[in-house]
């Protein structure tokens, strides 16, 4: 079997025949080992990345060859050009943060990001950018999300699910939680509210599940208000207006 890159190498040696369907086995002539030899030399430099590199931009700033898997963070409104993707190469990659302002990718002429002329990376959201040699493909995690569904049925959706995935679940067990987190006045990062899920019966067909709302009071997390099949629990004043 041809073994196009250094992924495809067998961990036992001699299975490993053939580098890039270049005959490398017992009895090859001799001519085969030296170009077997600078396959080899052309699929490590094709297929290692580079040292990770950290770059630091506060202005437009132009992609070239050299940056393949920099992680560039830009600390204010700025377009990252693009150059050609048949320059760059198939697999040439980086990482774009936008850490001061919304960063604009622009490719090179007519070509495109994700099939679109340009993509804007927003302030605080960071992507993952790969050419395939012809274009570019921009992945990332935003700071804002939207959970969309286009189905116009009755059918409850979107779905945010978290499953706490336990092999022993057992009752008080705590299931998942959304934490909102902010600053201190020293600058410590806290929080001050959350959104926590429990079991309270883990037993089959008749299970109970709690939810509870927490917040801060006086530097501590408190539980505020309790739900589960039998009560709705208010810790404090409950005040209703309208």
């Amino acid at each position: 079997m041809v073994k196009p890159n250094f992924l495809s190498w067998d961990t036992t040696a001699n299975n490993n025949t053939d580098v890039g369907g270049v005959n490398i086995n017992e009895g090859c002539p001799p001519s085969n080992v030296n170009n077997g030899m600078r396959e080899m030399m052309a699929q490590l430099r094709s297929g290692v990345d580079p040292v990770l590199a950290y770059s630091a931009k506060a202005a437009n700033y132009t992609a070239v060859g050299a940056d393949a898997n920099t992680f560039f963070r830009f600390t204010a409104a700025a377009t990252l050009a693009l150059t050609a993707a048949a320059t760059l190469g198939a697999n040439w990659h980086c990482t774009v943060w936008a850490d001061g302002g919304d960063v604009t990718i622009d490719p090179d002429a007519s070509e495109t990001v994700n099939g679109v002329t340009t993509v804007v990376v927003p302030n605080g959201n960071m992507v993952s950018l790969v050419c395939t040699g012809s274009t570019f493909f921009a992945v990332g995690i935003p700071s804002l999300w939207n959970l969309i569904s286009a189905d116009a049925g009755a059918a409850l959706g979107p779905i945010l699910t978290l499953y706490r995935n336990s092999a022993s679940p057992a009752a008080s067990d705590a299931i998942g939680g959304i934490r909102f987190d902010g600053e201190d006045s020293a600058g410590n990062q806290q929080t001050y509210a959350s959104i926590e899920g429990s079991i309270t019966d883990p037993t089959t067909t008749s299970e109970d599940g709690a939810l509870f709302l927490r917040a801060v009071v006086a530097g501590t997390l408190a539980t505020i208000i309790s739900m589960n099949g039998a009560a709705v629990t208010v810790n404090g004043t409950l005040t209703v207006t309208g």
